[in-house]
């Protein structure tokens, strides 16, 4: 993968940075992954009613994470291979839950394992599903 934004070249498949889409399109999911996690988990656990700065109160520990992740892949510390694509949830997850336990001083634990399970839905499916459309695109 080359530092252009709508670079495509590197590794596909399901577990892949950008499954076989531009870069700027594969990080543009990628945030909006995120804050569907957040936007999720605010409707479904939120008693007090959905207000958008506490559904972005949720979201931006992950979109940090979500940041190092994709810089670390364009600056070329992380080099793009086949599960580069799990390395970026794997980043994503780690330091929102550090920032986030960090911020508001403890993490239930039942939080960390369900906001990688969701992250990893939502990371890993677009990337799966993108995968098999580009497959089954023929070639020119």
């Amino acid at each position: 993968m080359t530092n252009s934004p709508d670079a495509t070249s590197g590794p596909t498949g399901p577990l892949s940075a950008t499954a076989g889409t531009a870069t700027s399109m594969a990080l543009a999911i990628d945030a909006i992954a995120v804050l569907l996690f957040a936007l999720l988990g605010k409707l479904f656990h939120n008693t007090d009613g959905f207000s958008v700065l506490g559904w972005l109160g949720t979201a931006w520990p992950f979109l940090l994470g979500l940041a190092v992740a994709w810089a670390l892949l364009m600056t070329g510390v992380v080099r793009p291979a086949p599960g580069t694509g799990l390395g970026i949830l794997i980043i994503t997850w780690f330091v929102g839950i550090v920032v986030r336990s960090i911020v508001n001083v403890s993490v239930a634990w039942g939080f960390v394992l369900t906001s990688l399970i969701f992250l990893g839905i939502l990371l890993i499916g677009w990337r799966a599903v993108a995968s098999f459309v580009t497959r089954r695109q023929p070639t020119s």
